[in-house]
């Protein structure tokens, strides 16, 4: 199971400036699971969920 990482201040505070420098959002995990291999049908339905959503949707094994 893939869960947010708890970050210490200090190591937030890092994240946060990369993101400030680099115009980016990062998502910290505390255990990465590798992203699922998925059909190019189901990868459509995902696209057009996020569309419907406005999310965006990681799919992992």
């Amino acid at each position: 199971m893939t869960v947010y990482a708890e970050l210490k201040e200090s190591e937030l505070k890092g994240l946060q400036e990369c993101e400030d420098e680099m115009g980016v959002l990062l998502v910290a995990y505390k255990r990465p699971s590798p992203p699922a291999e998925v059909s190019p049908d189901t990868l459509e339905k995902i696209k057009l969920l996020e569309e419907e959503t406005g999310l965006k949707l990681v799919a992992y094994e």
